[in-house]
């Protein structure tokens, strides 16, 4: 059995708690994102642009501001 998106489809089955992550595939991807940062990596996960955007600047710091003349 395929999943929509392909790859084979893995037992997601497992009695969620409040607390828990939304699905397998979810769950999967924060222990990734967790074993990157154990490495010395910034590692997120951002719903949204402005979301990304505040990750990014809070990261890199603001941007420089650079007058254009036309």
């Amino acid at each position: 059995m395929l999943r929509e998106r392909g790859g084979d489809v893995k037992d997601d089955y497992k009695w969620r708690k409040k607390g828990d992550w939304w699905d397998l595939y979810i769950e999967e991807q924060a222990g990734v994102l967790e074993k990157l940062r154990q490495r010395g990596y910034r590692a997120e996960f951002a719903v949204g642009l402005d979301a990304a955007l505040d990750i990014i600047t809070e990261y890199l710091g603001e941007p420089e501001k650079q007058e254009v003349e036309f």
